[in-house]
């Protein structure tokens, strides 16, 4: 199967994964094709693009490093929880002591829970070696719930492939999971604006790690490192980063002169990052669609050394498929120049250059069953084919 914008859908084709809402709920199951009324209901819940089986790589299944289930739990959890939050938030109205204390053993059951769901993930992400890519179909509706898992999964990966020890990972994962909590303080015009945000607007944004961060120290999560991962993970490696302007060394593990200073940015907020700016950018969102993968790798290299982590950013590449199976691509330059393809397998060692199997030439035709390592064809560069232009908007 291949993903394909929503604009490129037509009735009868048939939906390659599931999709769901912002609670987890099933909204149209694999395999069932689409008629006018199912994609323009895409369009409305506003999905940017979907999986789908039109014969073409139909055996090629993506799969998630998470289980579909583990996914639908977490991401209903920290929907809830959120959502809870922010009525405290916003209510202004008294509450009696009654009240308070069922909303308290609510908040307390939902926070057990996502650390149950941090259990989940991490015993199912370290489990997983097929390098596939994040495949999840998120709306735009679902998108801070959906990142928010998508952000844990990306760290631990990192840290595996990092090497930080089971106690680190587990810290890396909550904190991960939990990094963009206090965006429930922010107003929902300013979190949902489909555009560029004003200054005034951007500082109330970026106030959200400081009051994330107050949220979990308060009691919510009783684990420093995670809180400040929540804290840190918009610092930057230069120190132009907020809240608090801190410097990182590019490096992870730290000198020994170096450990306690408080000027620098903590380690696994340094990967929360790469992970936050990762998922941020592959991501469709109201005001762009998703990065490009070509593009993504280069605006992350770019970032690295003043933005982001060197280290971390070296093990990104070693460990995260930049094209996800699944992905439609062009080639360019060699000897297929002009070719379409379909990722089918991403090698280790080989990330940046997939194994793709060819699906028109260059003229537009049919080519059957012909696959090639990208790897093998060092004249052969992938860009990612542009999307026709969006239909107009429905209702």
């Amino acid at each position: 199967m291949r993903r394909i914008p929503v604009s490129m859908l037509r009735p009868g084709d048939v939906l390659g994964l599931p999709l769901r809402n912002d609670r987890g709920d099933l909204l149209v199951r694999e395999g069932v094709p689409l008629t006018a009324e199912m994609i323009s209901s895409l369009r409305r819940r506003r999905y940017y693009a979907v999986y789908v089986r039109d014969g073409i790589a139909d055996d090629v299944i993506p799969q998630d490093v998470i289980s579909d289930r583990v996914r639908t739990v977490t991401v209903r959890h920290i929907s809830e929880l959120f959502h809870l939050s922010s009525l405290d938030v916003g209510e202004d109205r008294p509450r009696t002591r009654g009240a308070e204390l069922a909303r308290a053993r609510k908040t307390q059951r939902l926070l057990e829970s996502v650390r149950q769901d941090v259990d989940l993930i991490l015993n199912e992400v370290l489990d997983h070696d097929i390098l596939t890519g994040i495949t999840a179909l998120k709306s735009y509706d679902d998108y801070t719930f959906s990142h928010s898992v998508d952000v844990a999964v990306i760290a631990i990966l990192l840290g595996r492939s990092l090497r930080l020890r089971p106690d680190e990972l587990h810290q890396l994962a909550l904190g991960a999971l939990l990094h963009d909590i206090g965006k429930m303080f922010v107003p929902d015009e300013i979190l949902n604006k489909p555009g560029p945000l004003t200054p005034e607007e951007m500082r109330t944004m970026q106030q959200h790690t400081e009051l994330g961060f107050q949220y979990l120290a308060e009691g919510a999560i009783g684990d420093y490192v995670a809180n400040h991962v929540a804290f840190q993970h918009h610092e930057r490696q230069d120190g132009s980063g907020y809240p608090r302007g801190l410097h990182g060394t590019n490096r992870l593990r730290r000198e020994e002169h170096d450990r306690f200073n408080r000027s620098r940015i903590h380690p696994l907020a340094e990967i929360a990052a790469v992970a936050d700016v990762y998922s941020a950018l592959s991501s469709d969102r109201p005001y762009r669609p998703a990065m490009p993968p070509e593009t993504l790798a280069a605006t992350m290299r770019q970032m690295a050394g003043r933005h982001l982590n060197e280290e971390v950013i070296r093990a990104f590449f070693a460990t995260i498929p930049l094209f996800p199976i699944g992905s439609t691509v062009r080639l360019t330059g060699g000897r297929y120049d002009g070719f379409t393809g379909v990722v089918v397998e991403n090698r280790p060692g080989q990330l940046t250059r997939p194994v793709v199997r060819l699906t028109l030439d260059p003229h537009g035709q049919p080519v059957e069953g012909e696959e090639i390592s990208t790897h093998a064809e060092p004249d052969c560069e992938l860009t990612t084919p542009a999307p026709t232009p969006p239909l107009a908007p429905v209702g």
